[in-house]
């Protein structure tokens, strides 16, 4: 919607929802796809917590909305009441291996902003830390995080990643920085395939079956477009990640 609202075509929003999901949420759709200003906005997204945390973000007088600071505060929101979630519905492994998925998947998120914000942006550490996301369950230590945000160049931000448990997940990065997301992809892609096969909880299958979704969702896309532009078969095939 925020995207729409800052383009001026609130009123779109309707069009670029299924219409069920109106049907499985406390928000109303309707009066959102009306607002006029970003107080109205706040009017209606009356989640305990988020709210909040949007009312901080408002723009002052005169200024615009900074949608990636408002995109990064929804994205904490998410994983950390996913946390909630996870510790107060399970136990034991079912636990553990949610942890697992929702964890890896945060901390991926969160080193490709990293390396980003370094070799396209030159972001301060106080901007980075301010829209990382909560991951309290990856595989990198506090210690290892600190150097990658601490890292002076994109050079040194790979050096350090290196020396992580996605060392090799990286290593064939191109110079340019082109094709991180897609390696980050078919790490997650390997693991939870693997973890959907062998886990014996249902909530974890689910779990990995609906990110195993939106992979196969992107590479139909892809493929769809690499026809459109007429790119070579072996071309489109580079940018799936189920490959």
């Amino acid at each position: 919607f925020l995207r729409l609202f800052l383009a001026g075509n609130p009123q779109d929003y309707l069009f670029r929802i299924p219409d069920f999901f109106n049907r499985h949420t406390k928000l109303d759709l309707v009066a959102l796809s009306k607002v006029k200003t970003f107080a109205e906005f706040l009017e209606i997204i009356h989640m305990p917590g988020l709210v909040q945390t949007l009312r901080a973000l408002a723009p002052q007088d005169g200024e615009t909305i900074d949608y990636t600071m408002i995109e990064a505060a929804m994205d904490s929101f998410l994983y950390s009441r996913l946390d909630v979630l996870i510790n107060k519905n399970f136990t034991g492994s079912t636990r553990e291996e949610l942890r697992r998925v929702y964890g890896i998947k945060a901390e991926l998120d969160n080193v490709k902003m990293i390396y980003r914000a370094k070799k396209y942006y030159g972001a301060s550490t106080d901007a980075i830390r301010a829209k990382l996301l909560p991951c309290e369950h990856g595989l990198i230590n506090k210690r290892r995080q600190n150097a990658l945000i601490m890292s002076a160049t994109p050079e040194e931000f790979l050096r350090v990643l290196g020396t992580t448990p996605y060392g090799k997940v990286f290593a064939q990065l191109e110079e340019d920085g082109n094709g991180i997301d897609l390696l980050a992809n078919r790490f997650l892609y390997k693991q939870v395939r693997s973890l959907m096969r062998f886990s014996n909880n249902p909530a974890v299958v689910m779990a990995c079956c609906v990110t195993l979704f939106e992979f196969e969702i992107d590479d139909v896309t892809n493929i769809l477009e690499g026809i459109r532009y007429r790119l070579p078969p072996d071309e489109i095939a580079k940018l799936l990640v189920r490959s």
